[in-house]
């Protein structure tokens, strides 16, 4: 089969899905797009000058009940965080969707979104992008790593080079566990691969994942990244749970 006819071919059996199982909006259900422009306007966003500055709860900016005023960065390991809303409403609906559900034309959508929390600034303060990747687990079990995806998104959105240096042990679903169990079930689960840690030595990294709840996970990444070499670490999500 020649390329021209492969391409008509698949053009063919997009057409076809697309007139059985029509694209339909994660927010209002209406056919044509993943995200309407009403509903992505309508998407629950944290204010970030509201936000805590460290984890970026909501309404955390004069006193956050998720960090420790004693400590530097509240107590994380990285420098400070963002998130683009609340996890909530269509913003929930999509991450789940894309995680759970595989709607991989998402992650594009979402790595916009994680550009636009990061910001100007924090694109030009970054050298790299960096994800937390899925356990071996979650990707067998979904078929595909949600957070490289996005990632690879974003960086080609942003310019920003991608560092794909994580690896991720055995760990039991964060999901169902409270902050204390979080925490150790987290500590200490991410190495760096060896052959790709030098590309980490002195950069400024955005550390990017779906949703920060606890914090447990992304601490334990930026701890990974700190103790290999990175300068400092900044983490962007595109939403918040607290």
């Amino acid at each position: 089969m020649t390329d021209a006819v492969a391409d008509a071919a698949g053009y063919l059996a997009e057409g076809f899905k697309e007139l059985i199982w029509p694209t339909r909006c994660v927010g209002c259900d209406l056919p044509g797009t993943l995200l309407c422009e009403e509903c992505e306007a309508a998407l629950p966003r944290i204010d970030p000058d509201q936000a805590c500055p460290h984890c970026g709860a909501a309404h955390g900016v004069i006193l956050c009940t998720e960090c420790d005023p004693a400590k530097p960065n509240g107590g994380f390991p990285f420098q400070g965080a963002r998130a683009f809303g609340r996890f909530e409403g269509a913003l929930a609906s999509m991450l789940v969707l894309y995680k759970d559900e595989g709607e991989k034309r998402l992650a594009p959508i979402i790595a916009r979104l994680l550009a636009i929390t990061a910001g100007s600034d924090w694109r030009s303060w970054a050298d790299c992008i960096i994800f937390v990747p899925a356990s071996a687990d979650a990707f067998r079990r979904r078929g595909f790593d949600h957070m490289e995806q996005v990632a690879r998104a974003m960086a080609a959105q942003t310019h920003i080079a991608l560092l794909d240096v994580l690896a991720r042990d055995k760990v039991v679903d964060q999901r169902e566990l409270d902050r204390q169990d979080r925490a150790a079930n987290a500590a200490g689960s991410f190495q760096l691969l060896p052959a790709r840690a030098l590309a980490l030595q002195d950069r400024n990294v955005l550390l990017i994942d779906d949703v920060f709840t606890t914090g447990a996970t992304l601490s334990a990444a930026a701890q990974a990244l700190i103790d290999a070499g990175a300068r400092a670490v900044r983490v962007v999500v595109a939403a918040r749970v607290w």
